[in-house]
């Protein structure tokens, strides 16, 4: 379910904070979507600055929802 495929982040957070993260951000164990929207919208990012187009693409849906 969580993605760790960032090794720096995931040695920062605590399994409490963990736990916490997955239970606010998932629904019937499942990513929703709208949670992580409502998260993300009082932080502006620029999709622009994305490593690739898919990872661009994925973050202007994000934001639009």
């Amino acid at each position: 379910m969580l993605a760790t495929g960032n090794p720096q982040i995931m040695k920062l957070m605590t399994p409490a904070q963990i736990d916490s993260l997955v239970a606010n951000l998932t629904t019937d164990h499942l990513i929703n979507w709208q949670k992580v929207a409502e998260v993300f919208e009082p932080m502006p990012f620029d999709t622009s600055t994305a490593p690739d187009k898919p990872t661009k693409e994925w973050l202007d849906q994000l934001k639009e929802l």
